[in-house]
């Protein structure tokens, strides 16, 4: 579970190391971050030369439809992210349009950090279940504390 020995109880250190992952990447707050990010940063400057002026847009491909629609259904509609999700949606497309495409890849990684934070949960409660059980801190005899 560790690789150091740790000063605290290991149950403690697990359980808020699994709590600060779940809220890292809990949707709405995944959403939140996300957003405000791609409202501030400017379009990619690698666009500028891998895309000729003239070049001609092309039809995305089934793959790519398929995860969009994939993160619409989940974030914009199945779960109560849906409301967050269409207004964060239609504020990237008036404020910064450039970056919507890059928004949307990022809002799809989140898909895979909520199955991810199951198995981390999952797999260190596992691992808690097999430990022993820890021993109350060590109190210092009051004796050996007095002056002689």
């Amino acid at each position: 579970l560790l690789n150091f020995v740790p000063t605290r109880p290991i149950r403690e250190i697990a359980t808020e190391y699994v709590d600060a992952f779940c809220a890292l990447y809990e949707p709405n707050a995944y959403m939140d971050r996300v957003y405000h990010y791609y409202l501030k940063v400017g379009e990619p400057r690698w666009q500028k030369y891998l895309k000729p002026a003239d070049a001609k847009a092309k039809l995305p491909s089934w793959t790519d439809v398929r995860a969009l629609g994939i993160v619409v259904w989940r974030q914009g509609i199945k779960r109560d992210t849906r409301g967050r999700f269409w207004r964060y949606m239609a504020g990237i497309a008036r404020k910064n349009p450039s970056q919507l495409e890059q928004f949307l890849v990022v809002l799809a990684h989140n898909e895979h950090f909520m199955e991810y934070r199951s198995v981390v949960t999952m797999e260190i409660e596992g691992q808690l279940k097999t430990l022993p059980p820890e021993l109350p801190p060590a109190t210092a005899d009051v004796k050996e504390l007095q002056p002689v």
